[in-house]
């Protein structure tokens, strides 16, 4: 009797196991943009990750280190269902990469790793701005032309006075000159009185 017990409770408990449903599967990774130990010749400027199930991301779900410890510039992270993309600048020197990712799925479950990759070359950086030397503007006095009237004040100029002309004097024993004018009118007077003369 005892024996027949136990017979069928073992057969009831495994009725029971077979239609219980079976239990949900984590999401885990699937794939990724770059892949799993990758050699990148040049840096990316984005990065995909590719879940099982649909997923949750905020800002600080995906970061990159480089070898250096230098972090790359992360922005515009964004989950569409099971994928998660996120744009990057790449930061340091070239080799083994990190790219870290902590994402929540829907049942609120934590999923978290670390993809390697290799990158070839070093981050590009931008060369410090450099300040061009100041030249010198040579400044030219320009005349400028406007509505009001202006005021010209020309420098006096002297203008020279003809001087009035001297008297015609003649050195005649100290006489003026209108004697002797006056005595050669009178000498040619007296001539012609004297042709008048004998001629009448």
């Amino acid at each position: 009797m005892h024996r027949r017990l136990t017979v069928a409770a073992v057969a009831v408990a495994a009725a029971l196991l077979a239609g219980a449903p079976p239990a949900a599967a984590h999401v885990e990774l699937e794939s990724s943009d770059p892949a799993q130990g990758a050699a990148l010749s040049s840096a990316p400027s984005a990065v995909t990750l590719t879940f099982s199930g649909p997923v949750a991301a905020n800002p600080e779900s995906v970061r990159v280190t480089a070898p250096d410890g230098s972090a790359w510039r992360v922005s515009d992270v964004e989950a569409s269902g099971s994928v998660v993309t996120a744009a990057v600048v790449a930061a340091g020197p070239a080799g083994v990469h990190g790219l870290a990712y902590r994402v929540t799925s829907d049942d609120g479950h934590i999923v978290t790793g670390t993809i390697r990759f290799t990158l070839a070359r070093p981050a590009p950086t931008t060369p410090p701005s450099t300040t061009a030397p100041a030249t010198t503007a040579t400044i030219t006095t320009a005349t400028i032309t406007t509505g009001a009237p202006t005021t010209t004040s020309a420098a006096p100029v002297s203008v020279a006075t003809p001087s009035a002309p001297a008297e015609d004097t003649e050195d005649g024993g100290g006489l003026p000159a209108w004697f002797w004018v006056l005595f050669s009118a009178v000498l040619v007077w007296g001539a012609l009185w004297l042709f008048r003369a004998r001629r009448s």
